[in-house]
This record gives C-alpha cells, structure tokens and sequence, in this order.
C-alpha cells in the first residue's frame, strides 16, 4: 500500500501523490528570469496580447518497476492558444490537440524505474481583439492530468494577463475595482480642465 505526499495549493486544497507511482510536475517559465516557476500570479511578470508562453512538464517514474504506458491530458484555460509540443531537445512531439474542448493530449511508452521526461508546452495569449476589456487583470489556471498503467497523478500552474489601456501608465494588480476608481479619476480631472478652459475664454 502506498503512502502519499502531500503540499498545499493556492487558493486552498493541496495536491498528493503516492510514493512508489508517478509524478508529473508542471513549471511556467518566467519571461524576466527565464526560470521555471510553479505560478506567476498578478505581483509577477504579466503577459500581453501575442506573448508566448512557455511551460515545463516533467514526469517521472518515482517507483521501482517500469512503466509501459504514459498518457497525458492538458487542459489549456480560455485565451491561451496551443502552438506546439517539444521534447527537452526542441524536438517537436505528436500531440492531439482539439480547439474545442481546449484538450492537449499525448503519449509515450516506457518509463523506467527513476527515469525523469520533460517536455515543453508552447502557448500563446490570444490577440487583443478576442480579449476581455482593456484594464481587467485576468489570470488562469492550467490543468494537466497523467495515467500511467493506471497510476495516476495531475498539477497545475496559473499566469496573468492583461490589456493595457491607452493613456493609464499603471494598471492596478486587483483588478478591476481599482481600474474603475483610476479611471473615474481621469475622466474627473478631464473634464475639471475643459471647463477651466472654457471659463477663461468666456473671461476674455
């Protein structure tokens, strides 16, 4: 009988895996650093309409025997569109990717006891013109899910997006409650100084 490993998730509930089955752990590369990290949540880099995105897949077998057969499902969230599947080497791998249900799934074979795979999951931020209102900070969450010979194993990683709007040099991390106050207060000051300028042309 198995025992398990656990470590907590955020945004509550923990994630387990049971010693002597499989892992699979999940990374996003952070495009200022360039090192992979479990999330990047809204205090972090953001990326923008057209980024790509980079996450990291490894899977190993952590018990003694091999396994034969290896079988992944990755649910890519909304505005994220796939682009391609790699080996560690670059290598571009057959994947079965279905735009509909927003399903990625692959498979190998053989995995021997100890033996670590990385593969690589190229995503990009959909266009500005298929994304939610300029000013909204939206971050999302990517769920990925293994069976091997019925062993199973699943993780996750989150990132942020937004769009920018013009004229707004800071976009508030909270959302878009914040958004509307700074916005309120440019419109304020807008219309404040239409109406000074008009005064002084009816004083001349």
């Amino acid at each position: 009988m198995a025992s398990w490993n656990c470590e907590p998730l955020y945004g509550g509930g923990e994630r387990c895996w049971g010693t002597g089955e499989i892992l699979i752990d999940k990374t996003v590369k952070n495009p200022d650093t360039g090192l992979f990290v479990d999330n990047l949540w809204v205090d972090d880099p953001r990326f923008h309409p057209g980024d790509q995105i980079t996450y990291r897949l490894e899977i190993k077998n952590t018990g003694q025997g091999n396994i034969s057969q290896i079988k992944i499902l990755d649910n890519l969230p909304s505005y994220l569109d796939f682009v391609s599947l790699t080996d560690k080497d670059g290598n571009g791998y057959a994947s079965d990717w279905n735009a509909t249900t927003r399903e990625l799934r692959f498979s190998f074979s053989g995995l021997a006891a100890s033996e670590l795979r990385t593969f690589y999951l190229y995503a990009r931020v959909f266009a500005k013109e298929s994304l939610p209102e300029a000013g909204i900070s939206k971050c999302l969450i990517n769920y990925v899910s293994i069976d091997a010979d019925g062993k199973t194993d699943s993780d996750q990683s989150g990132i942020c997006f937004e769009k920018k709007v013009l004229g707004i040099k800071y976009l508030p991390p909270t959302g878009v409650e914040d958004l509307w106050v700074a916005v309120a207060g440019l419109l304020v000051t807008t219309i404040f100084g239409a109406k000074l300028a008009l005064k002084k042309q009816i004083e001349n």
